[in-house]
């Protein structure tokens, strides 16, 4: 059984174990090979990570998951999401802005 802390946004994913990589390629339908064109990675890649050997990116499982229909992966937005997401992109854009202006004087 997937565990539900394995179908979430990255800030609180836990990596998954190889059985529930299993699980989730086979509700796919797909494939070791097919899955593994799909995402634009060599088979091995996923053989691995079927194995326990490497551990799968988080970009990988959530593709495998919306494959096969399971996950919820959108963080919830709030209020205080989006004043805290306003605070660092004016801040990131402030300094990129003024560096910008250092150069081109």
């Amino acid at each position: 059984m997937i565990r539900k802390c394995t179908l979430t946004y990255f800030e609180k994913w836990t990596k998954p174990n190889k059985e529930e990589i299993k699980e989730a390629i086979a509700l796919t339908h797909y494939s070791v090979a097919e899955l593994a064109n799909l995402l634009g990675i060599h088979k091995i890649t996923v053989n691995r990570w079927l194995r326990g050997e490497i551990a799968i990116p988080y970009i990988a499982w959530t593709s495998i998951c919306l494959l096969a229909g399971i996950g919820d992966f959108i963080e919830p937005v709030t209020e205080v999401t989006l004043i805290k997401n306003k605070q660092k992109y004016a801040r990131f854009y402030s300094s990129a802005k003024n560096k910008l202006l250092e150069i081109l004087r």
